[in-house]
């Protein structure tokens, strides 16, 4: 603030025509020169001395870098000659190629001497040397190999005394760049002091430059968490990015019957393994995109979508019940089944979609995992009953559990070798004579006593443990053959196996295997498999079953009529056999239309050259009309129901003779549900 003095009292200048006002700002105006002249001096004096400093700092290091390379070279060169040394007393090659070695190691550490300017020709020389003394050790190496070893001895000698010359020249080398690094560093000292003079704009610059690297970091780390967060491929929330979705849309009180609900759909895309394989993963990838796009545009407005691998995706429904969130798999199901277009193929999906709702009901699923895995429990159950949608439900997971926990104890089952087999004649109709029996499994429970397969097989048919159960179930047919034959009886047995088997490639030779082991015809057992498990894969189980009848094993479709197997695929197949399922049987003289089917399997069994089994027989009038359409052999409660195998000799040698007709509830044994899958 300028403060003028009272008229009377004001002072005349020499040079009072500047007035006070003007040398007041003229001195504002030199102070700023002055600061902003200070500033580019110091900035100036931190130019020159950083750029001294830099000068003197790579003087420093290009001295330590060459002292370095000396102290490499001659410690190579020291190592040649120790080796060297070592070779000449024994001519051991692997000494040898070793001293190659490092003379290469040698080299190279001369030639990155050679790029140094100040270098270039004390290397270059220091090459040739060594060079001449390798040629030096080479002449040694051929005269003695040409039975010279007074002239090799020579060799050596020249060869040592200009090695140990050489390696001299090298430490007086390391010796001066040493020496030219500590006076570098003597000039570096000197140059910080002139540093030091500019410390405060270094400083500034720091300050600046670590402002910057924050919000460099601070970009970067939102990148990476999009990216940590995010499916490349569709652009949607990955595994991660759901779990974070999930955590901060789950209701925070689980017991409070208001809150919010959080519903989960879990999307597997059926049949997007046939295109991605039959059309490659290009195709595959085009069309997740395409199916991201759609369940993006389907969901916006009620939840997010997520793709958590391979073709499953993830739909989170925030304050969405039951209602709503089987809507929304409604919609999204039309939205999907609609066929894509890419590259002009038009390609068809349907989608199986397992619901999960976490509310106060369900206190269970209040968090991602428990709630991921519960949707995914209903998209299986969906997938098993053909497609649409299915909501977790606390009986479907007990129905899980339960499954796991049979698996289990069947495990032990087998481990404790709990499974064993009964069989049921087969009974030709020409003369009444035993021509088989086909092996049923049975578990005997210590506590529970005999269970049928029905009861436990179903739950392990798509579990590895069926191998397990399969090589059992052989094993033990197998050796009771081996046992009838040796009490001179040959009855054929038929053993149906699961899909697993035949879509393994070394089932044949493990069905080979045990008939060798047990010294059994292979003529004498027949493989049953089902419809479904030949239209499963029907390349694959085609070459499995091809294995198999080249082995001599007879071959049989069982259950015919319940699947969905052509004529084509029977006439393709190396069949023997086909078996009338018990449910075209059991009605046939009460249904004019399962007669009519009936007596039509038979007609194509026999134009196809196959024998004609039917099963389930236990009617007399159901007999007499199988035989009257020409049906080959039956089995069923009217001739027996499965037993032991030492019931069959005592069976088959008193006559066979069918046994009146029982109710269900008049049965001594356990029906044959299901055969061994």
């Amino acid at each position: 603030m300028i403060i003028a003095e009272p008229p009377e009292t004001a002072v005349r200048h020499p040079h009072a025509s500047l007035p006070l006002t003007a040398l007041g700002g003229r001195t504002q105006r030199i102070a700023l020169v002055g600061l902003l002249a200070v500033v580019i001096g110091l900035a100036s004096l931190a130019i020159v001395s950083t750029r001294s400093a830099s000068r003197e700092t790579q003087k420093a290091t290009d001295a330590a870098s060459i002292a370095s390379l000396y102290q490499d070279a001659r410690f190579y060169a020291t190592r040649a000659l120790a080796l060297f040394d070592q070779y000449r007393i024994d001519r051991d090659k692997t000494v040898g190629d070793a001293a190659d070695s490092v003379v290469a190691k040698l080299q190279h550490t001369f030639e990155l001497l050679s790029r140094i300017p100040t270098q270039a020709t004390t290397s270059a020389g220091l090459a040739r040397r060594a060079t001449a003394i390798v040629a030096m050790a080479n002449e040694s190496d051929a005269l003695a190999a040409s039975g010279r070893p007074a002239a090799a001895t020579r060799a050596d000698q020249r060869a040592d005394a200009a090695a140990r010359l050489a390696i001299g020249d090298l430490s007086r080398l390391e010796a001066d760049a040493h020496r030219d690094s500590q006076e570098g560093l003597v000039e570096i000292r000197g140059a910080a002091t002139r540093l030091g003079y500019a410390t405060p704009i270094v400083l500034g610059g720091v300050v600046f430059m670590a402002l910057w690297v924050c919000l460099v970091l601070v970009r970067d780390r939102r990148r990476m968490t999009s990216l940590a967060t995010t499916d490349p491929l569709t652009g949607l929330p990955n595994r991660l990015g759901l779990a974070n979705l999930v955590t901060r849309t789950l209701p925070a009180d689980t017991d409070d019957p208001g809150a919010r609900s959080c519903a989960l759909l879990l999307l597997d895309l059926d049949r997007f393994k046939e295109i991605n394989d039959a059309l490659g993963h290009e195709y595959g990838d085009d069309l997740l995109v395409e199916v991201a796009g759609r369940l993006r545009k389907a969901t916006d407005a009620v939840g997010t979508a997520a793709r958590i691998g391979g073709d499953e995706f993830v739909v989170v429904l925030d304050s969405a019940g039951a209602d709503a969130a089987e809507a929304a798999a409604t919609g999204i199901r039309s939205a999907l089944c609609t066929p894509f277009t890419i590259d002009n193929i038009e390609l068809s999906l349907d989608v199986s979609i397992g619901i999960a709702i976490a509310d106060s009901r369900a206190p269970e699923l209040h968090t991602p995992s428990a709630l991921l895995r519960a949707a995914d429990l209903a998209m299986y159950a969906a997938k098993e009953q053909g497609g649409g949608h299915v909501r977790y439900t606390a009986e479907l997971g007990m129905r899980v559990s339960e499954k796991v926990t049979i698996v289990g104890q069947v495990r032990r089952a087998v481990d404790r070798d709990e499974l064993v087999l009964h069989y049921q004649p087969q009974v030709s109709l020409d003369d009444d004579r035993l021509v088989g029996v086909e092996a049923l499994l049975r578990w005997d429970h210590p506590v529970r006593g005999m269970i049928p397969p029905a009861e436990f097989l179903p739950a392990v048919e798509d579990h590895q443990l069926i191998d397990r159960i399969t090589h059992v179930v052989l094993t033990k047919a197998l050796r009771q053959s081996k046992a009838w034959q040796e009490q001179g009886m040959r009855i054929p047995i038929s053993v149906n196996v699961a899909t697993r088997a035949l879509l393994n490639a070394s089932f044949a030779k493990e069905v080979a295997d045990l008939l060798a082991e047990y010294d059994v015809d292979a003529s004498l057992l027949c493989i049953e498999v089902t419809e479904t498990t030949v239209m499963r894969d029907s390349a694959r189980c085609a070459g499995t079953l091809n294995a198999l009848h080249d082995l001599g094993i007879r071959l049989s479709v069982d259950d015919y009529g319940t699947g969905y197997a052509s004529m084509a695929y029977l006439k393709n197949l190396p069949l023997d056999e086909l078996k009338i399922d018990r449910s075209f049987v059991a009605r046939m003289t009460t249904e004019e239309q399962q007669r009519i089917l009936t007596e039509s399997v038979i007609e194509l069994g026999h134009n196809l050259g196959l024998s004609v089994v039917a099963e389930g027989v236990e009617d007399a009038d159901v007999c007499q009309a199988l035989h009257a359409f020409g049906c080959d052999v039956v089995q069923g409660f009217l001739y027996s129901r499965p037993v032991p195998p030492e019931e069959i000799l005592a069976w088959s040698t008193s006559g066979i003779t069918p046994v009146p007709v029982m109710v269900p509830a008049q049965r001594a044994g356990i029906e044959d549900v299901e055969p061994a899958r």
